[in-house]
């Protein structure tokens, strides 16, 4: 609704040439009229006022505005799912670095014991010197072994504060640091769960209808197709309604009853041709459709082939394990025979040290296995966007 004066006398109140448009036509809707000590207004006979009402009611467009409207709610929800999916990649970055810091956890292990055997065989050795069973080459090479081994874990012990760092950062902890009383869950033992194979046909059923970044781009796509569908209405008519209600006079403002008017009607109006632009709008429009439905198809394969990957992933760590395992035992057994040949003489420094490096290489080997497994199974989970649970600490 609005509503006007408009008249054609000259206003009284002087006005500088320079002001602004808005000011002089503020100064010519407030002009002598009103000001009138007569009240009788402006007697200008050429002079025309009017004070009224309108309304106007959109009734029909060919269905445009209700398919912008749906296009519009589409768009929404495919900003709520793209939140969604930006979820999902946070707590799956969480989570590998969580594993991370596990991993250098296993290392500093690894590196301890490592330096530990090093610093037995080095006191071992030179016994062994002073009863004339081993020579001066023989003690420093232990000793390399056990700097060898403190290099190992300093640097071990590096990556570990490096990954809380990074694992408060995305947590989003204040100074991007963890508590320095707040220690990580240690690596347990594999759950029967997480040593299962998985469920192939199902996790793939899930990840087609829970990925957060699919039903964002069939969002995507069902917001186009109202596009198209809004482009297509500009063929029909447009029917509105509008109506007002006011006075109207001439001379002055002084309304009376018979100043008083109304008036009410429907429009129709239907667009014949404009020069082939809605056909143009509606080319650009189904194009736009096309390309979304191709992108919703690309996307649909690189969630398939990410699932697949996370899958395998998981079968392979889970084998890894069972191998690793079979080989530490077989590797610290060795290692336990060739020492104990090497004390009474009968196996020499370099089979010794060749049993050692074996038996850390299997030990790193089979750790890392256990962190992918556990890093296979977090992907798997944000390939199908299952629910992920919090990440514990404990202190």
């Amino acid at each position: 609704a609005n509503a006007g004066t408009a008249s054609q006398a000259s206003s009284p109140i002087p006005a500088d040439i320079n002001s602004p448009p808005a000011v002089l036509a503020l100064l010519n809707a407030i002009r002598r009229p009103f000001f009138n000590r007569g009240g009788d207004g402006d007697t200008n006979s050429f002079s025309e006022h009017s004070t009224a009402l309108t309304s106007s009611w959109l009734l029909f467009d060919g269905f445009v505005r209700e398919a912008q409207l749906m296009a519009a709610k589409h768009i929404q929800r495919a900003s709520t799912q793209a939140l969604l999916d930006a979820q999902r990649l946070l707590i799956r970055s969480v989570e590998a670095a969580y594993y991370q810091v596990q991993l250098a956890r296993e290392q500093i292990r690894i590196a301890q014991a490592a330096e530990e055997f090093a610093r037995e065989q080095h006191e071992e050795t030179r016994k062994l010197q002073s009863a004339g069973r081993a020579s001066i080459a023989d003690v420093d090479n232990f000793r390399v072994r056990m700097l060898a081994a403190q290099a190992e874990l300093a640097g071990a012990r590096g990556l570990h504060e490096t990954g809380r760092v990074i694992l408060a950062e995305l947590m989003g902890l204040e100074g991007a640091q963890l508590p320095h009383d707040l220690e990580l869950s240690p690596l347990g033992e594999e759950t029967e769960e997480e040593l299962a194979a998985p469920d192939v046909a199902l996790f793939m059923a899930q990840a087609s209808g829970n990925r957060p970044d699919l039903r964002q781009m069939e969002e995507l796509v069902h917001g186009e197709e109202e596009n198209v569908r809004a482009v297509y209405g500009l063929y029909q008519p447009v029917v509105s309604m509008s109506g007002s209600w006011g006075f109207n006079r001439t001379s002055n403002i002084r309304y009376e009853v018979d100043d008083q008017s109304s008036a009410a009607g429907i429009e129709l109006r239907w667009e014949l041709f404009n020069g082939g632009a809605r056909e143009a709008r509606i080319r650009a429009a189904e194009s736009n459709l096309a390309e979304m439905w191709a992108s919703l198809t690309r996307q649909r394969l690189s969630v398939e082939s990410e699932f697949h990957r996370a899958v395998i992933d998981v079968q392979n760590s889970q084998e890894q394990i069972h191998l690793q395992r079979e080989n530490v035992v077989t590797a610290r057994e060795n290692r336990r025979i060739v020492q104990a040949g090497y004390l009474a003489g009968k196996e020499t420094l370099n089979r010794l040290n060749e049993a050692q490096r074996d038996y850390i290489t299997t030990e790193a080997n089979l750790a890392l296995a256990r962190i992918r497994l556990r890093q296979a199974w977090s992907d798997l989970r944000a390939a199908v966007a299952m629910d992920h649970g919090a990440v514990a600490f404990n202190p």
